[in-house]
């Protein structure tokens, strides 16, 4: 299996990023996505390609 983050979600306890000033700490934890559902937009382009998905995704009956 291949990970990547996504950029999707970011927590952390405020006492921590004041202190590590990021969210790169040695205690880090993963959520798994389905590729789908990891579509990072940052431009019109990427808008059009997580609309076609969610579109391909709906016809398919894919949920989550």
């Amino acid at each position: 299996d291949v990970f990547c983050p996504t950029g999707a979600v970011w927590w952390a306890k405020s006492e921590v990023l004041r202190k590590e000033r990021n969210f790169h700490t040695d205690d880090k934890r993963g959520w798994e996505m389905p590729w789908y559902r990891a579509v990072d937009i940052d431009s019109e382009e990427d808008w059009r390609m997580a609309e076609a998905l969610l579109k391909m995704a709906a016809r398919k009956g894919v949920e989550g």
